[in-house]
């Protein structure tokens, strides 16, 4: 099997260069760790470059419960300063369990002159302002439905056997983890609540911790569904600032993604429902309790490629369905319909209503139907490719140019 993550192993080790604290974060699961190691490897057994590279796992037991600034400075004072005249680089594994972890690698890269490289679970809390000046920042993502079929299976794209492996790789998910094990389920499992306990009950000190790990249960499992923190107050029985400081907790763990309704957004509803997606497909699968509609694991997946393209994301509803909006600089914006079904129902109903609601010129249906093209409707253009090609090949009409093939144009009728 070949190295996996190669692209991003060698995009962050080029950063090194750049005099930048490097920043790699990521749902714990998605091979930050190994990412890291591979790149100390490769640094220390680079012949000629003169690197020394000191490790510190936050997560020793050396450093529990709460490791803090002044341990890192004790280990840094008995290696970093026995190494004055060799290029040193330090990697901080999971340095967002240290509070105020990006001070001190500012202040010890300045005096022992070394390069830092840091990983943090979940997103990163570094400011804007930071990125821009003093830090250079990666996000690991679990692996996209092409990373998935290239490192972990023998099928190549376009042999027929698309839409079968798609079915596969949304009940098994793209992190790492689940595919370098046996036990692909329980060891996912696991995952979440060892991601549950460490980043948000230890961390923030959490009390009644039996309810609210089932919650963090239901919301992982219940993905591309709406939430509200009027919903979760109620299942905790707590006040509402207690409700969002949690959704708060678990949306900062990186376990889960809360996307607003594009009808919300000027009415300033703190307590509107918002769509909820786990991190991972795989995730929400080894959390379930039964069988998740595949149109929802779809969507899910959907939503991890936009997040990629750095896209601003919204949702939208109608006529029943959910779906998502996505937006570029330029101001364009694009809805977008997920299906799995060849035959969905109610067809492009719920897009086209949504277009012209939001009075939207351009759709994409994305279904289980294999056919690509474009149809004229009522309100503009939609774009239709199958859920698989898309997920292979993720492109926006009106953002990117698209190289799907086109069909002939159809009028669709009005009531569609």
């Amino acid at each position: 099997m070949r190295i996996w993550r190669q692209s991003e192993i060698d995009t962050i080790t080029k950063s090194l260069d750049n005099d930048r604290i490097v920043v790699v974060s990521g749902v714990r699961g998605s091979g930050k760790s190994t990412v890291l190691k591979k790149i100390a490897d490769n640094l220390t057994n680079k012949e000629g470059t003169g690197h020394a590279v000191v490790q510190i796992d936050l997560e020793d037991p050396r450093f529990a419960p709460h490791p803090e600034t002044e341990s890192l400075e004790l280990f840094s004072r008995a290696t970093i300063d026995n190494q004055p005249n060799t290029k040193t680089l330090v990697i901080l594994d999971e340095a967002g369990l240290v509070n105020g972890w990006l001070d001190w690698a500012k202040d010890i890269r300045k005096r022992a002159k070394v390069g830092i490289l840091a990983s943090v679970s979940g997103p990163s809390d570094v400011r804007s302002d930071e990125k821009q000046s003093e830090v250079s920042q990666h996000h690991l993502y679990p692996l996209s439905f092409g990373q998935w079929l290239a490192e972990f299976t023998d099928v190549s794209v376009d042999n027929g056997e698309e839409r079968r492996q798609l079915s596969t790789y949304l009940e098994t998910g793209g992190l790492p983890v689940s595919w370098l094990s046996e036990h692909r389920r329980h060891d996912l499992a696991d995952l979440f609540y060892h991601t549950l306990f460490r980043d948000i009950i230890l961390r923030h000190e959490v009390r009644g911790v039996d309810k609210l790990t089932a919650i963090a249960v239901y919301l992982v499992s219940m993905t591309a569904s709406p939430i509200s923190v009027s919903q979760i107050r109620g299942l905790l029985s707590k006040s509402v600032d207690q409700a969002r400081g949690f959704l708060s907790h678990l949306e900062q763990s990186g376990l889960i993604r809360l996307v607003s309704r594009v009808e919300d957004q000027k009415r300033k509803r703190a307590q509107a429902a918002r769509l909820c997606f786990a991190a991972d497909t795989g995730l929400a699968v080894a959390l379930s309790s039964g069988t998740i509609d595949k149109q929802k694991l779809a969507m899910t997946a959907t939503y991890n490629e936009l997040r990629r393209m750095n896209l601003g994301i919204m949702a939208w509803r109608a006529k029943g369905k959910l779906g998502l909006a996505v937006a570029k600089d330029s101001g364009k914006t694009v809805l977008i319909q997920v299906e799995f079904d060849s035959d969905p129902v109610g067809g492009l109903g719920p897009l086209t209503k949504a277009m012209t609601e939001y009075k939207c010129q351009l759709g994409m249906l994305l279904s289980g139907n294999p056919r690509v093209g474009k149809k004229k409707v009522r309100s503009g253009i939609v774009h239709e490719v199958s859920v698989w090609s898309w997920l292979l090949n993720p492109q926006i009409p009106g953002i990117h140019r698209l190289d799907y093939p086109d069909t002939e144009e159809t009028e669709i009728p009005a009531k569609a």
